[in-house]
């Protein structure tokens, strides 16, 4: 027991009883005691640390409450002799000790008592409301309790039972009183800057019972003690007292008042409690609670509480105290007959203290006990509107108040248990989440009048769903454990993510975000990242994502081939001229209002899966708005299961026609090769007819095969990769209906013209020794090997050919060209032409290069790559330029595996450069012709 007073709940001795006015008892129809010989004097002495009836004063050295026996006690007296009971009557407290502890007095002997035989003594004093009666034989103690607005208000009913032998009439009788009830008392302190009337202020308990650890009267039930067989008992009573009101009290601002209660205790422990305080309109319940150790209140004990009223909220003070009574205060627009829909839920232990004040007055009425809880939207209820303010109390988890157009605030500061919280709404324009540190879940979408949102103390937060809420800034950074974020319609500027590496779903679609950097979240599975200004997207470490939406971003490029695991995407309304995906999206394509040109589309539709056996919902492609989407063939995407916006055109058969000048009857040889799952519908119109006859079906692949011809036009169907027709007189080949078409050799014939220009698969083209006059590759982006020696050709352009590793194209009239665009070329063959400056500086992957023969070649620059072989013979290069050649390549001594040869012969600078500065590198210098066999790769 401590000694002092304190900030938390005391457990405090009684040593006597509480100061009164007086001990007398107020009912005037009790009779007096008579004078006579039949005379029993009683001393009343208090126990060696408490007395009896006595006033309660503070003991500023100790802390404790003292007792004293005040002059104007009255005691109410009933003999009882052989189970008979006398009438109760009173008697005042005689001469009183100078200390207060001890009083004499005088007692008569009523005449039906034999003091020849022994016989009990009942004493009382201080009992309320009707006092002590007796009926039918059996003594009744009203323990209605006892309000006060200040200790001296106070007379705390006390007893004494004794048994007198017949030797003690004429002596002096010692008779020790025992406490009927408990005292609890608060001490409220006004923090406020304006006066607080209050008429009642008491511990209350947190479940709402009434009855958790005192007897209370309650409708026409009424509670009296019996001392003979010592127990409560329930009665049934026509004019029930009720609980007694106090008189309103004014605590001025800084000072403090006292309130008292005594009750009879019934025994319960007191696991946990608040306050409530009665003000001029309401009941007002503390805002956080006191978790005791668990006991029962116990008669003649007084129990002590310091509170404060400040930033009008009632607050328990001192150790032990929980930081704030749970509960979640909705401020709402009051409309008769309006409803709120909540969602609530709570631990099963704990949901039977959830209740919902509908009414603002504090008391849990009829009706506002929560009886409903769950969660994901199926648990709903509407509760009726009462307040302006709504208050739900409890240890609530769980709470959703979506979409509630009467919401005006919200405040959770007082919720420490709320792990998942639903709020979004209209009229929302602040939410502090600072307190809710066990938080998982939040969702505050559509509060579009909320401007900022704090979570930085949230680091428990999995699920963030911010959408459409104001946010001009929002910081994430501390949100490691982050799994989703929606912050989508929002006014950021940036956002930092870096730090949430367990991000799986990441929607900031419509903000103004100029870069987003997502590299580091390599777990993420879902990005939405439209209608930003972002101009390129790095998405190269997100291999996990499984839906992409990247619209309107003003992208240039995008490649998700890596992306084996995306179904979706969607990249419309970006500036895309090319496009690459995998064939693993089965869901949904949107790149509508890009630069796709119709080879381009058809690309993707040949890329696309089939999705023909997958019946659980449409799939669509989307590609109008593109150059493209009035040529493009949307059947090629129809036939395997998807839908298409577009029409385009018609899918016509993949088809290639060539003429031979071999006669009739001769045979054409052939090398056709086409995909596994595309050979069958593969074959060869040798007669001209247009239709598939007997032994026309191409059966032989990859390997050169000999046709007999029956007609000069001869056409191959199907979507044939492959064909090498090398040296058949083929004066015209039409390749231009097979887009499907990888790789085509046609050398050595006697060709004037041919169109690549559709084949935009092409990977390898070899037209050497024709009579080309033009070829136009610039839409073969994807070719990699071109061999076009030996033709008429004036000009060539493959800046669009950045793949090309090798270019033969040797024997031709060119007089420029321009390989600074193809940085992966390895070997480069352009002799016999009419070059006069060859710079391949920039091709540093450049290890063999032939131009030889070109005879007004003066200016060559090469780049210090070159390590295999290179021929500038007949040229128009000086010595000066031979050497500057020589000290720029590399040193080849340690290679084995190479030629390491140069040629210059036939230059003005052959015979005085210095070729020492070569061969010192390891290489063979070659002053006069040698005869190096055609480059082949």
């Amino acid at each position: 027991m401590k000694t002092s007073y304190t900030k938390v709940l005391c457990l405090w001795t009684l040593m006597l009883l509480i100061f009164a006015t007086s001990c007398q008892n107020e009912r005037g129809d009790l009779p007096l005691f008579e004078k006579g010989s039949r005379t029993l004097r009683l001393s009343a002495a208090m126990p060696e640390d408490a007395g009896l009836r006595v006033a309660l004063e503070e003991d500023t050295e100790h802390g404790l409450l003292r007792a004293r026996w005040q002059s104007r006690d009255r005691l109410t007296l009933i003999f009882e002799q052989d189970s008979r009971l006398t009438p109760p009557v009173e008697q005042p407290v005689g001469a009183i000790g100078p200390d207060g502890k001890q009083a004499t007095m005088d007692v008569v002997i009523p005449e039906s008592i034999d003091i020849d035989e022994a016989y009990t003594l009942y004493a009382f004093c201080g009992v309320p409301g009707r006092g002590v009666v007796v009926v039918d034989n059996e003594i009744l103690v009203d323990i209605v309790p006892i309000m006060a607005n200040d200790l001296e208000e106070v007379s705390v009913p006390v007893m004494s039972k004794v048994t007198v032998e017949p030797a003690s009439t004429s002596g002096e009788m010692a008779m020790s009183f025992t406490h009927l009830g408990s005292i609890e008392y608060v001490d409220l302190k006004n923090s406020s800057d304006t006066d607080l009337k209050v008429s009642g202020c008491s511990l209350s308990p947190r479940n709402g019972s009434s009855e958790e650890w005192q007897y209370l009267p309650h409708d026409d039930k009424q509670y009296v003690y019996k001392p003979i067989s010592d127990e409560v008992s329930e009665i049934t009573d026509n004019d029930p007292k009720t609980m007694p009101t106090m008189k309103e009290v004014s605590i001025a601002p800084s000072k403090s008042h006292t309130f008292v209660r005594w009750h009879r205790p019934n025994g319960k422990t007191i696991p946990e409690f608040i306050l409530a305080m009665k003000t001029e309109d309401k009941l007002i319940l503390s805002e956080n609670k006191k978790t005791s150790k668990t006991f029962a209140m116990l008669p003649g004990k007084a129990y002590r509480v310091e509170a404060e009223w400040k930033n009008n909220r009632l607050e328990i003070l001192g150790e032990g105290v929980e930081v704030a009574f749970p509960h979640i205060t909705l401020t709402v627009e009051p409309s008769i007959g309006k409803e709120l829909r909540l969602e609530i839920n709570a631990a099963e232990e704990d949901q039977s203290e959830v209740w919902i004040d509908l009414n603002d007055n504090g008391t849990m009425d009829d009706g506002e006990k929560v009886t409903s809880f769950g969660e994901a939207g199926e648990y709903e209820v509407f509760y009726p509107i009462g307040a302006e303010k709504i208050t739900i109390y409890g240890k609530v988890f769980y709470f959703s108040c979506y979409d509630n157009s009467q919401l005006k605030a919200l405040d959770v500061t007082k919720a420490p248990y709320l792990v998942n919280l639903s709020c979004g709404s209209d009229n929302l324009t602040s939410l502090d989440v600072t307190q809710n540190k066990l938080l998982k879940i939040l969702d505050c979408s559509g509060s579009y009048e909320l401007e900022t949102l704090d979570v930085s103390q949230n680091v428990n937060l999995i699920d963030l769903v911010c959408e459409d809420t104001g946010l001009s800034r929002l910081d994430v950074t501390r949100l490691t454990k982050l799994e989703e974020l929606d912050c989508s319609s929002n006014f950021l500027t940036s956002l930092d993510i870096s730090q949430n590496l367990n991000l799986r779903d990441l929607d900031c679609a419509h903000n103004k975000l100029s870069k987003l950097d997502v590299t580091q979240l390599t777990k993420l599975e879902e990005l939405d990242c439209s209608n930003n200004d972002l101009k390129s997207l790095d998405i190269s470490q997100n291999l996990n994502l499984v839906s992409l939406s990247c619209e309107d971003c003003n992208l240039s490029s995008l490649d998700v081939r890596k992306h084996t695991r995306l179904k979706e995407l969607n990249c419309s309304c970006n500036k895309l001229s090319d496009l690459k995906i995998s064939d693993n999206i089965t869901e949904t394509l949107d790149c509508r209002s890009c630069g796709l040109s119709a080879e381009t589309l058809d690309d993707l539709f040949n890329t696309l899966p089939d999705i023909s056996e997958t019946k659980d919902k449409i799939k669509k492609v989307m590609v109008s708005g593109n150059p493209g989407a009035a040529d493009c063939h949307p059947e090629i995407a129809t036939k395997k299961g998807w839908e298409v916006d577009v029409e385009g055109k018609p899918l016509t058969p993949h088809i290639m026609v060539l003429t031979t000048k071999k006669e009739v009857g001769d045979e054409i040889v052939l090398k056709i090769d086409a995909g596994s799952e595309d050979r069958p519908d593969v074959w060869i119109d040798l007669n001209g007819n247009g239709t598939k006859d007997e032994g026309e079906n191409v059966t032989v692949f990859d390997e050169y095969q000999a046709y007999p011809i029956a007609s000069q036009t001869i056409t191959i169907y199907g979507k044939v990769s492959v064909l090498i027709c090398i040296s058949q007189k083929i004066s015209a080949l039409d390749v231009s209906k097979n887009r499907a078409l990888i790789e085509l050799v046609c050398v050595g014939n006697e060709l004037q013209s041919l169109d690549v220009t559709n084949n935009n698969k092409l990977t390898i083209l070899d037209c050497s020794s024709n009579g080309l006059e033009s070829l136009d590759v610039r839409s073969n982006k994807s070719l990699m090997r071109l061999w076009c020696w030996g033709n008429s050709l004036e000009s060539l352009d493959v800046g669009k050919n950045k793949d090309l590793e090798l270019l033969s194209c040797g024997g031709n009239t060119l007089t420029a060209l321009d390989v600074s665009k193809n940085k992966d070329l390895k070997l480069l063959a352009c002799g016999g032409n009419t070059l006069t400056t060859l710079d391949v500086s920039k091709n540093t992957k450049l290890m063999r290069l032939f131009c030889n023969d070109n005879k007004l070649l003066s200016s060559l620059k090469i780049p210090s790559s070159i390590n295999n072989e290179l021929d500038c013979g007949n040229c128009n290069l000086s010595a000066e330029t031979l050497n500057t050649l020589f000290s720029t390549l590399p040193d080849v001594k340690a290679l084995t595996e190479v030629s390491k040869e140069i040629h210059v012969y036939g230059n003005p600078g052959t015979n005085t450069c210095d070729k020492a500065i070569a061969e010192n590198k390891g290489w063979k210098v070659h002053l006069k012709p040698v005869i190096i066999p055609l480059p082949i790769d």
